[in-house]
């Protein structure tokens, strides 16, 4: 959140509050542009920019009509490895909330030994614990306009045989 929000707004003549539609059209814009093959981007900070514009959108009350129309479209960025397993470069995908899940962040317990050779459980601390759903499809930070959008926690078992197909 930003105090200052409105004041800012005032002085840079920008509505503190647009309207939207205004505002899923400049999400649209911006996938557009850094979509184009002239952008020369990287997409990690391209995958951070954008989950920034996602928690703003989270605050923001989108009617359920232009959710619907914006779920069928490829505008969540995935950055991931190139397929060869030496290669360092950095590819970005783009795709529809329906292909897209969220992370799953699980307490684990870790162990430390003692003096006397007892090994204590600590307190649990959350990291991002391997699952399925994670290893077959590209995973989000939460956000609830992702959510919203039609991301979901977990695949199905329809959506776990479509991709092993």
């Amino acid at each position: 959140d930003y105090p200052n929000g409105p004041v800012y707004a005032t002085r840079f003549m920008v509505e503190p509050e647009p309207d939207p539609a205004l505002c899923l059209s400049q999400l649209g814009h911006w996938v557009m542009y850094v979509q184009k093959p002239s952008t020369d981007v990287d997409p990690v900070n391209v995958t951070s920019a954008f989950q920034k514009m996602f928690d703003y959108l989270s605050q923001r009350s989108i009617p359920r009509q232009l959710m619907n129309s914006l779920a069928k479209q490829p505008f969540i960025p995935i950055h991931r490895r190139a397929n060869n397993n030496t290669s360092q470069q950095m590819l970005l995908d783009w795709c529809r909330p329906e292909n897209v899940y969220f992370e799953v962040k699980q307490p684990t317990l870790s162990t430390t030994a003692t003096e006397t050779g007892v090994e204590v459980a600590s307190t649990p601390s959350p990291e991002n614990q391997d699952n399925i759903t994670a290893s077959l499809f590209p995973v989000v930070p939460f956000s609830s306009f992702l959510a919203a959008a039609g991301v979901r926690t977990e695949a199905t078992t329809a959506d776990l045989f479509r991709r092993l197909l």
